[in-house]
């Protein structure tokens, strides 16, 4: 199961993060941010695995609210989906996915939760997930960033 979290601040002032330089062609190029030769954490479990390998699939469709794949999708709808090809169910919201998880040292495949353009602290509007190297993936609204 996923882990939940607000912030990144520890891992985001350490000096891991964006840290390594990660090495073999896995993933497409880095015309979406992904770095070159990009590659999943070898401690990645294989459900981990799983979500981020989907994840990182479906990078370039289109942001729609309330999407799910497969042609487009929402935050939380990438979350879900890629998570769901990884045999665990979430719900289609990202406050609700912050209560599915529980709080931990991050791993590759953890939720991340952030307030968003709609949200607060309280009440988190953006979900991505974490695919190592202090890098985050999500759908995004491209009005909105």
């Amino acid at each position: 199961m996923p882990a939940s979290y607000e912030a990144l601040h520890t891992d985001a002032t350490s000096s891991r993060c964006g840290a390594g330089s990660p090495s073999g062609p896995i993933g497409p190029p880095s015309l979406y941010g992904l770095p070159i030769g990009y590659k999943i954490l070898p401690d990645a479990d294989p459900a981990e695995v799983t979500a981020v390998t989907y994840a990182i699939a479906q990078l370039g469709k289109p942001y729609v609210w309330g999407g799910a794949g497969p042609d487009v999708f929402d935050c939380s709808g990438l979350t879900m989906a890629a998570w769901a090809k990884a045999g665990v169910s979430l719900f289609h919201s990202s406050n609700d996915q912050f209560y599915e998880g529980r709080a931990a040292t991050i791993r590759t495949g953890d939720l991340v939760l952030v307030p968003g353009s709609d949200g607060t602290l309280a009440n988190r509007g953006h979900v991505g997930i974490y695919i190592g190297y202090g890098l985050v993936l999500s759908a995004v609204d491209p009005r909105y960033g």
